[in-house]
């Protein structure tokens, strides 16, 4: 990833992921797993492992490489 200045930096959660693609929370994790979207960012303390984030950024990126495929 290019390195990205601090106010460049957005974070979004799963219902805005969702919101964004038009792609069911269940896909999302399942592109996930298979390497094809963006990993999360753990923001959570301690074990409770309940802020997961995305990088905008990442996710505009992602939406590149999708068309990008398309065209090709």
């Amino acid at each position: 990833m290019d390195q990205l200045n601090i106010q460049e930096i957005a974070f979004i959660d799963m219902i805005e992921i969702c919101s964004l693609t038009k792609v069911s929370r269940s896909q999302i994790y399942k592109l996930i797993s298979q390497k094809r979207f963006p990993a999360p960012i753990d923001l959570s303390t301690g074990k409770s492992h309940r802020c997961s984030r995305w990088l905008l950024s990442e996710v505009n990126e992602w939406f590149l490489e999708k068309l990008d495929e398309r065209a090709a």
